[in-house]
């Protein structure tokens, strides 16, 4: 998905990954149509689907800044002088910290009503 690859070649694995990045998909789809249009009708309709629109884009972005923060401290790692053993237990601490930010992000999305928790919950 073009938002997290632009701060990772790596694509995270799991769950709670993969929820969240078809949460967002959808989440930034219906947040950027109902930001763009003019149209009154549209816009209701588009609040009336996605009653917590707002709430599910804001968790979006911070977890967008939150998993930003994490990588570059990951894609730093390579270049601070330190023995590999050191070097791999950081790198596995910093992996467990983003997944408990995929964790964080998909409980809070799941509270964003019907439509997203549904994209959520799909089989890819």
């Amino acid at each position: 998905w073009p938002l997290l690859d632009r701060f990772s070649a790596r694509i995270p694995t799991g769950y709670d990954a993969g929820a969240y990045r078809r949460a967002a998909e959808l989440v930034e789809t219906a947040y950027q149509e109902y930001s763009n249009t003019r149209d009154y009708d549209r816009r209701v309709e588009i609040r009336n689907e996605y009653p917590r629109l707002g709430y599910a884009h804001a968790v979006i972005a911070s977890t967008t800044q939150e998993l930003r923060q994490v990588r570059k401290q990951i894609a730093a790692l390579d270049t601070r002088p330190m023995s590999d053993d050191v070097r791999a237990e950081r790198r596995n601490q910093l992996m467990d910290r983003e997944e408990a930010i995929f964790k964080k992000a998909t409980k809070r999305l799941m509270q964003a009503g019907d439509p997203v928790r549904e994209a959520m919950m799909a089989n890819e």
